[in-house]
């Protein structure tokens, strides 16, 4: 009678584990505007780091990294999880030129099974991006 109880923990620890976060990639990807305006930046974080870069057309103008502590890895995993982030079936092309474009690739335990894309241009999304982004890049973007 003891081994169900036992049995039942386990299966919920291995659950638990099987869909723990430990890698969040945020990749911006700005309009085509000349390169003194352009910026595109890319944030990723792992339990361990903190990684931004900024670029325009591929070139680096800023390149930063942290340790990552653990509230605010804490933190980023909670706002991944409000945000509802999920795999949507992808929109149409909406036939506008320019735009924005977002790119979230997510790690559990270590692979990435799970990449989002949106592209915003002209009031209207495409891609297989559903949920709120905005809150994850708040997380991984704040300000000490």
């Amino acid at each position: 009678m003891r081994i169900l109880p036992l049995f039942l923990l386990l299966i919920n620890v291995s659950l638990a584990q099987k869909n723990e976060v430990t890698f969040i990639k945020y990749r911006f990807v700005d309009a085509s505007v000349p390169p003194d305006y352009h910026r595109s930046y890319t944030v990723t974080a792992t339990e361990r780091d903190w990684h931004y870069t900024v670029d325009s057309y591929g070139t680096i103008i800023s390149d930063s990294t942290k340790k990552m502590t653990e509230a605010w890895w804490r933190e980023i995993k909670h706002a991944y999880k409000k945000s509802n982030l999920r795999l949507g079936k992808e929109r149409e092309e909406i036939g506008c030129t320019g735009g924005t474009q977002v790119i979230i690739d997510v790690n559990f335990n270590e692979k990435r099974q799970l990449r989002l894309t949106e592209a915003r241009c002209g009031g209207k999304n495409t891609g297989n991006l559903r949920g709120n982004p905005d809150l994850l890049k708040a997380a991984l973007l704040r300000k000490d």
